[in-house]
């Protein structure tokens, strides 16, 4: 999933389960927000890098990535973020 070029306030997931993504299987970032005035933006209550049992590996090489000068994104409460093969969230490159 990417969010880029100037994308704001939008909402991957939402306020509980009932809102819930299975983010994997992505040879890169499960979620990737990046791009200048790319703000405000929130990833709440998914399941990032396990299958729908919460338990089974769906990896992504990177959880969740905010990069290149994205600024007040969040990375909100009721994720759950593992099985990646690198880093679970990575924020680089000026983000904010």
């Amino acid at each position: 999933m990417r969010i880029l070029n100037k994308a704001k306030y939008n909402l991957v997931g939402g306020p509980g389960p009932a809102y819930r993504n299975l983010i994997g299987q992505n040879s890169r970032d499960g979620v990737r927000i990046a791009g200048f005035e790319t703000m405000s933006n929130t990833v709440s209550s998914n399941w990032i890098g396990f299958r729908s049992d919460g338990a089974t590996g769906l990896s992504n090489e990177i959880g969740v990535t905010i990069t290149n000068s994205a600024a007040y994104n969040r990375v909100a409460v009721g994720n759950v973020i593992g099985g990646n093969e690198s880093h679970g969230v990575q924020i680089y490159a000026a983000a904010r």
